[in-house]
């Protein structure tokens, strides 16, 4: 059976900045549990994030520029598959937390985002 821990420092550092956010304490469990967790990208940092999200409790999304590559991870974790371009009108009532585990907005082109910004100010 594999073992894999790579997504611990990253759902760390998400379930921080939830309870910052939020004013609530490390004792209260994670407050992911329960939470619409949108994965975008499904290649080695989507997976591990996915299946962590999983293991937090979260209902998880695995958005990616193809279906066909969507679909596998998120068959896996018992989540939801869509594409990038899907992503774009997609509003849940409750919000959601998306994790951006692809390559767009890394140096040198910081300024690029897998997502327009009109699609997360509504």
């Amino acid at each position: 059976m594999d073992y894999n821990v790579d997504y611990l420092g990253a759902i760390a550092a998400i379930e921080e900045g939830l309870r910052a956010s939020n004013g609530a304490s490390q004792a209260s469990g994670s407050p992911l549990t329960g939470k619409l967790f949108v994965v975008m990208g499904a290649g080695g940092a989507g997976k591990a994030l996915a299946f962590g999200g999983k293991e937090k409790g979260a209902r998880v999304v695995v958005a990616n520029r193809t279906y066909d590559k969507a679909k596998p991870l998120a068959s896996k974790v018992g989540g939801e598959a869509i594409t990038l371009a899907e992503l774009e009108n997609f509003f849940p009532e409750d919000g959601m937390i998306l994790a951006n585990t692809t390559s767009v907005g890394m140096k040198p082109k910081i300024e690029n985002t897998p997502l327009s910004k009109r699609c997360c100010n509504r």
